[in-house]
């Protein structure tokens, strides 16, 4: 009987061990699937940043380095994104941040503009476009830093322009 009772274990713990080896197998599949994909999409970012021509470098090295005038760059610990006092710092300058924006876009464009893609006028109606983008959110944002406690039906009235301009702008 003893025997009997061990032979049962040893047959489920041989089927557990089966199933086992099969649920490692379906995860390094997995896995391998997941880095073959993450290399492919890798390799063809590396293919675009080259792909990208040279105008398009230059136009962006060059707003990048207006931002970096007004000490506003992209947190390199955060994967290259725009975070937290360095926000505050372009909301702080967003008149004089977007005025150099242009300025340096329509330099650009005078430079050479038969491999620029807009026209003076594109160029200020896109640019004021953001700005204004950027100053709604800001404020929507500020209102809504509001402690509870401060709150008062003003606030209430502000947030609700605020949105409504921001949707509109949108």
């Amino acid at each position: 009987n003893n025997i009997h009772m061990t032979l049962l274990q040893l047959r489920r713990m041989n089927e557990s061990i089966k199933e086992n080896r099969k649920d490692r197998q379906a995860w390094e599949k997995a896995v391998k699937v997941t880095k073959t994909a993450y290399n492919t999409a890798k390799q063809v970012v590396v293919e675009h940043k080259k792909d990208r021509t040279w105008k398009v470098r230059k136009i962006n090295n060059g707003v990048e380095k207006v931002l970096k005038g007004f000490d506003v760059s992209r947190a390199r610990y955060h994967g290259g994104t725009y975070e937290g006092v360095t926000l505050l710092k372009l909301m702080n300058n967003l008149d004089d941040v977007f005025d150099e924006i242009k300025e340096f876009l329509k330099n650009e464009l005078n430079a050479d503009s038969a491999n620029m893609l807009c026209s003076r006028a594109e160029i200020e109606e896109v640019c004021d476009h953001f700005k204004e983008l950027f100053g709604l959110i800001d404020g929507t944002f500020s209102i809504l830093r509001t402690k509870s406690d401060d709150i008062e039906a003003m606030h209430f009235e502000l947030a609700e322009r605020f949105v409504a301009a921001l949707l509109e702008k949108w």
